[in-house]
């Protein structure tokens, strides 16, 4: 057993080495390449796409090279800073501690558990738990510590107790994560306090470990802060928040300026198919205004559900309706697009409840209670 001290460093990247690396790949893809914007920036505005996150929020961007926390505030200022040492370098402690000298193995005891095995017919898991097999393990397992991988049963060549092992990865795992987590956090607040952050995202690929997020998740409730793992567009887990912010950043940069001046007010966002006459949707825009809410209304193409969807992402006020022949559907940012708050089937002969669900849109946003109409479908 050794004492593993590890170094890490942050690097700067230069605009320049960027430009020449976009050129190569524009060469060797042969498509447009352009430069994106700040990566801690993209990553908050990925994390939002997470269901039930809105501003303010910070995150945690556990990577393989360094832990980023970014935070969010109502207004859309965003604060960031970059930590060396992630995922790399627990692996890196491992190695040197239990003196491996094989980066592979301690990479592996990194990613995953430890079993003990006892016979050629079972093993004992680092949790207490024993698992039986009908087939004989390979003789050469026998009363080894292995890992349990995704792809089977890999033996730890060295003579190493389990819980020595297991001690040994999460000390790493502390040492690295939960101490940069708590400095990155800390630095981003505006008070420079831990507590003073409203709720925090955890994203990237270390966010998938089977155990950091736990690590990290048990520390911060020391502040009485609520973490949980990321789920990127409803569907990535906790991957894919940069690259989900940088196209979120892209979109918004190519709108023109009188679409932007819209979308960043705070206002409702009402899509309509083509061809669907105004007058029919008085109702609804006067249920809005009498809850004292703007409300813009925009030509689209698409389902009411898509529309609703679309309008709900790009309201500064997170809602959203949508509108096409058969209905109109009133829906939520951070809620699956397949579902919705209100639906109203059949709309133009129902104008009170039309002017409900204009109610109701209002107080979403004001966190009122819902006016109530039994013609109104609800999903869930």
């Amino acid at each position: 057993m050794e004492q593993a001290v590890g170094i890490a460093s942050m690097v700067k990247s230069d605009h320049l080495q960027m430009e020449i690396i976009a050129k190569q790949v524009e060469k060797e893809l042969g498509v447009p390449v352009e430069i994106g914007g700040e990566e801690a920036e993209s990553a908050i505005l990925g994390a939002l796409t997470t269901p039930g996150t809105a501003k303010p929020m910070a995150i945690l961007d556990l990577g393989a090279g360094s832990t980023d926390a970014s935070i969010i505030n109502q207004e859309g200022k965003i604060k960031a800073i970059h930590l060396a040492g992630a995922g790399n370098m627990v692996t890196m402690l491992i190695n040197s501690e239990l003196g491996l000298e094989d980066m592979h193995i301690a990479e592996a005891i990194k990613r995953a558990p430890l079993a003990q095995v006892l016979s050629v017919y079972h093993i004992r898991h680092e949790d207490g738990t024993v698992q039986f097999f009908n087939e004989p393990l390979s003789a050469t397992l026998f009363g080894r510590v292995v890992i349990v991988t995704p792809d089977g049963l890999v033996p730890v060549e060295r003579d190493i107790p389990l819980e020595t092992i297991k001690r040994v990865r999460q000390t790493a795992k502390k040492r690295v994560f939960v101490t940069n987590s708590l400095r990155a956090l800390a630095s981003v607040s505006p008070t420079h306090n831990v507590r003073d952050i409203p709720f925090v995202v955890i994203v990237g690929g270390s966010a998938l470990d089977f155990e950091i997020p736990q690590l990290v998740t048990d520390a911060l409730s020391q502040y009485a802060l609520v973490a949980g793992r990321g789920n990127i567009r409803g569907i990535e887990g906790a991957r894919n928040a940069v690259a989900t912010g940088l196209v979120l950043s892209y979109s918004r940069e190519g709108r023109s300026m009188m679409d932007q001046s819209i979308i960043s007010k705070p206002t409702i966002l009402l899509y309509t198919t083509p061809y669907i006459g105004e007058d029919v949707l008085k109702p609804v825009l006067y249920g809005i205004e009498e809850e004292g809410l703007p409300v813009v209304i925009e030509a689209h193409s698409g389902t009411h559900m898509d529309l609703a969807d679309l309008a709900s992402r790009n309201s500064a006020l997170s809602v959203g309706i949508g509108v096409d022949e058969q209905a109109i559907v009133l829906t939520y940012k951070n809620i699956p697009a397949h579902q919705f708050i209100y639906r109203l089937t059949g709309y133009a002969q129902y104008p009170d409840s039309l002017r409900t669900l204009g109610v109701n849109a209002a107080r979403l946003v004001k966190g009122n209670p819902f006016a109530s109409d039994e013609r109104l479908e609800v999903a869930f």
